[in-house]
């Protein structure tokens, strides 16, 4: 069991020192992170939330018992490198977040109804 705790112990600080680091480096973001989702584990401790509220985010932890988030969150991610990060050379971390930024803003429009805010008229619809 002392070894259960210590490698306990290890993961916690682990995790905090990716934490700060994370939070410090999109803090200067043009659009930094507002929530932090994450799921339950128990790596995600108090002195975890609290780092990320320090760094000015939000932290939404997961329903439990929801296993089709994750597949969507991967789907999320392959997509973003299939349809954007595939087709570009990123140079550096400010253009990879520049790209995800719009691509995301993109995905996001896409959304949309497209009857939302326009006539019949507008959208070649009948008459």
């Amino acid at each position: 069991m002392t070894g259960n705790k210590t490698d306990r112990e290890v993961t916690h600080r682990k995790v905090g020192r990716q934490t700060k680091k994370f939070t410090e480096e999109t803090r200067d973001r043009e659009k930094p992170p507002a929530i932090l989702i994450h799921d339950r584990d128990t790596k995600y401790t108090k002195k975890f939330r609290e780092t990320v509220e320090a760094g000015g985010m939000k932290t939404n932890p997961l329903p439990k018992a929801s296993p089709n988030l994750n597949g969507r969150c991967e789907r999320f991610i392959e997509t973003i490198k299939l349809e954007c990060l595939n087709k570009f050379i990123v140079f550096g971390k400010k253009h990879l977040d520049y790209l995800t930024d719009e691509f995301t803003e993109l995905l996001q429009h896409k959304k949309k109804p497209h009857g939302a805010g326009s006539s019949a008229a507008d959208s070649g619809g009948a008459r």
